[in-house]
């Protein structure tokens, strides 16, 4: 069953798919591609700070104790790491402009957004490393002496 929270941030990254086919007249059609990296991965952690925000200012989490380990939210790592990409890239001078096809904002956002949801309820079990839902871990604090 899915939450409400859920159903509303469904319905934000649908108006958010919606005014990007409006905009996208106004979007550059030429663009060098660590800058378009950069546009789509803060697209990427502006939507994961937003739930987040809302999650801490709600209190959506359950009263459950904290548990402690090596854990980091794949949502982290999913967006940071394309981010340290096109610094890069940037600071690298690769300064190759590249054509988008005339839907590629739109498209690409509306995926963007949707990546982020779907993994919103994932962490990275450093110590084993495998990756597990843990949908409230809001509740999780990073150590690295964790037993």
């Amino acid at each position: 069953m899915m939450k409400m929270s859920d159903k509303k941030e469904l319905m934000w990254i649908a108006g958010a798919a919606v005014a990007l086919f409006i905009l996208n007249p106004l979007l550059p059609e030429r663009m060098e591609i660590g800058y378009v990296l950069v546009s789509l991965t803060l697209l990427f952690l502006i939507q994961s700070l937003i739930r987040d925000l809302r999650i801490l200012f709600r209190r959506e989490s359950t009263n459950a104790e904290a548990e402690f380990g090596r854990f980091t939210c794949l949502e982290s790592v999913v967006g940071f790491a394309p981010l340290i990409a096109a610094v890069v890239l940037i600071a690298a001078g690769w300064r190759e402009r590249v054509d988008l096809p005339r839907l590629f904002w739109p498209l690409a956002g509306t995926a963007v957004m949707l990546s982020c949801f779907m993994i919103k309820d994932f962490v990275i079990d450093l110590k084993t490393l495998r990756v597990r839902k843990h949908p409230d871990h809001v509740n999780m604090v990073f150590r690295w002496n964790s037993r």
